[in-house]
């Protein structure tokens, strides 16, 4: 996993950090943190469309001069912090899924091994990325705990659906772990 500064600023008092991290929940790799020295901070992975330079900055810049949406997302009430408190608990079950499955990763130099690994991990991303839209779609627009529970949990079926298809479960796992 590798770590490594895109830009380090302030806003008046306020300490910004961008920082790539290959080591973030699936579909980030950018975190910033925002904060005024000891006295408070923001982290904030962004995540598959939003992680984009202008949006980044301009959510920096939010909380650095948002005295409301800054109290927001230290009380984990702004809408973007909802979603990722969602998102992050769900993929990281599908991603332990695929782990425990055995095709999140390969041996060097076995060609289909790591096709198999990569067509996996194509497809658990693309179950994250659809998992994280209909959050944010769901949050954002209505907040029905019981359907962000029920997104959460479809997309969880899809993930073990498509390990079970792909012959990499049997239907005993999918029963005991589900």
């Amino acid at each position: 996993m590798a770590r490594a500064t895109i830009d380090d600023y302030r806003i008046e008092d306020i300490h910004i950090l961008i920082e790539f991290d290959s080591g973030g929940p699936v579909g980030a790799t950018t975190i910033v943190s925002v904060g005024k020295d000891d006295d408070w901070f923001v982290n904030r992975w962004f995540y598959f469309d939003e992680d984009n330079e202008n949006y980044v900055r301009n959510f920096a810049r939010k909380v650095a001069t948002d005295e409301n949406y800054r109290e927001r997302c230290l009380n984990r009430t702004a809408d973007w912090a909802r979603v990722a408190d969602h998102y992050e608990q769900t993929a990281r079950q599908i991603l332990e899924y695929f782990q425990d499955a055995g095709v999140m990763g390969y041996s060097v130099g076995d060609k289909e091994e790591e096709d198999e690994y990569r067509r996996a991990k194509n497809e658990m991303e693309t179950i994250c990325e659809s998992l994280f839209a209909a959050l944010k779609s769901e949050i954002r627009g209505g907040n029905s705990t019981t359907e962000i529970e029920r997104i959460a949990d479809d997309h969880k079926d899809r993930a073990w659906g498509w390990l079970r298809e792909n012959g990499y479960l049997g239907e005993t796992e999918v029963s005991d772990l589900a």
